[in-house]
């Protein structure tokens, strides 16, 4: 821990800066990707395990709602890629953000509507489709 006292000079309030950045970095991948697909943002929505977006992909093509969840965790993880760049010196700061990252929203937890557990359930959403199953045969 002396590399966080280091980098944040013992102040906690500059990983939560940190954290924040990284969060709204975030959501503005997954509506860039929205937008990108045809979908709507239809504003930020809080619960009791984080915040997150709601959009309108109704109008989007079908892999459009997979993509826009990826994009969110691509948007941030590039952003973890380019401070460490920037900022060799903290590169463990950085790993450490994006594993918290993946650990909190990447991993499908199933009992939390984090992106891995909406990945999850539109990946068994599509084994069930007859085209998975025409495309998938043994």
């Amino acid at each position: 821990m002396v590399w966080f006292s280091q980098w944040s000079h013992g102040q906690p309030w500059v990983w939560a800066v940190g954290v924040v950045i990284l969060l709204m970095i975030h959501e503005i991948g997954h509506i860039a990707a929205a937008y990108i697909y045809g979908g709507q943002w239809l504003g930020f929505q809080g619960t009791l395990w984080g915040i997150g977006v709601r959009l309108d992909l109704s109008s989007s093509p079908p892999p459009a709602r997979w993509r826009t969840l990826v994009a969110g965790p691509l948007a941030e993880w590039l952003a973890i890629v380019t401070a460490g760049s920037l900022w060799s010196s903290d590169w463990r700061v950085w790993i450490s953000l994006g594993l918290t990252n993946a650990l909190l929203n990447v991993v499908p937890w199933g009992i939390v509507p984090n992106d891995g557990t909406q990945l999850l359930r539109y990946w068994a959403e599509a084994r069930k489709s007859p085209r998975y199953r025409l495309l998938h045969r043994s």
